[in-house]
């Protein structure tokens, strides 16, 4: 549809045409050359609703403030005075590009589109958990023996979606060398052990810079892998993996990388999380709200989020 210069007359330095340029900021109204449909469009591109030409002559009326309106009976006689701004019809998302259509979109950098989650709901998912999932893998490929590496393999799984081509056992000795793991000498397998501040400094050390944010919450979360963060987050392990063995004493005892978010397409609830998990070698995890929320949000909220964005 080609556009339609409708507020291309207004002067803006007129104080009466200050709502009218407030309503151009928002609207535009576009028509189809060749069929004179007409449709108005709020921020361009993620919303839009067809509207009649009686619905299109009153949203003139409005922003004008001229009373030239279609009447209920189509014939012009009798002035429509009804139609205020309120009685705009709600605009309803629209396409955007990106498999989106009919659901609701997130600003930010993150590609967004819908899935169907193994339970066959329909969910919108925001990040890269497909495409991220690559870079995980079992932890313990080392040449030092160490297997309590989880925030290293995660370090190095944020450092591969930068495109830094580094490996587990590149990290380890990195760390190693920077103080910036645990090292038992009399037992490599439990050596490898790192804090969120030694994995935002080992980031960092590699050209991306990262921070430690403490206290959390579920939407913070979602907020930084829509902006487009890398995020690495401290949990429970045996609260992820259903195992009372690896509960320890309930706190923070592992590393995982997040790589998406999962919403309700209608409602935007977040419904859950996808993670690679080193401890247990699986990529493009689904984690469910609830379960995120116990092993993280109540163990603190700690999570390690890159300065920059993808």
């Amino acid at each position: 549809m080609d556009s339609n210069p409708y507020f291309s007359d207004l002067d803006p330095t007129s104080n009466a045409a200050a709502a009218e340029l407030a309503a151009a900021e928002q609207w535009k109204i576009i028509q189809d050359v060749q069929t004179s449909e007409t449709a108005m469009i709020l921020d361009s591109t993620q919303y839009s609703m067809e509207v009649s030409d009686e619905a299109f002559q009153n949203f003139d009326d409005v922003i004008t403030g001229n009373d030239t309106s279609i009447s209920a009976t189509g014939d012009g006689t009798t002035p429509d005075t009804s139609v205020a701004p309120a009685d705009i019809p709600a605009a309803t998302p629209d396409a955007t590009g990106d498999g989106t259509v009919g659901a609701a979109h997130f600003e930010g950098a993150a590609p967004q589109n819908l899935d169907t989650l193994p339970d066959g709901r329909d969910v919108l998912v925001i990040g890269d958990p497909d495409g991220y999932a690559d870079f995980n893998h079992q932890q313990g490929d080392n040449d030092l023996g160490f297997q309590q590496d989880c925030g290293l393999c995660s370090s190095q799984d944020v450092l591969n979606q930068f495109g830094i081509d580094v490996n587990e056992n590149d990290v380890v000795h990195h760390a190693v060398d920077n103080g910036e793991c645990d090292v038992n000498p009399n037992d490599a397998a439990n050596s490898g052990g790192t804090t969120a501040d030694w994995q935002a400094n080992l980031l960092s050390d590699y050209g991306v810079p990262a921070h430690v944010e403490n206290g959390g919450s579920m939407d913070d979360l979602a907020n930084n892998i829509t902006d487009g963060h890398s995020v690495i987050i401290e949990v429970n392990a045996g609260t992820l993996w259903n195992d009372a063995n690896s509960y320890g004493d309930g706190s923070a005892n592992h590393a995982i990388t997040v790589t998406g978010v999962v919403r309700d397409p209608s409602t935007s609830e977040i419904m859950g999380f996808y993670v690679n998990d080193s401890g247990d070698g699986k990529g493009e995890k689904f984690v469910d709200a609830l379960t995120m929320q116990h092993m993280w949000a109540d163990t603190g909220g700690q999570s390690v989020v890159t300065d920059i964005t993808h």
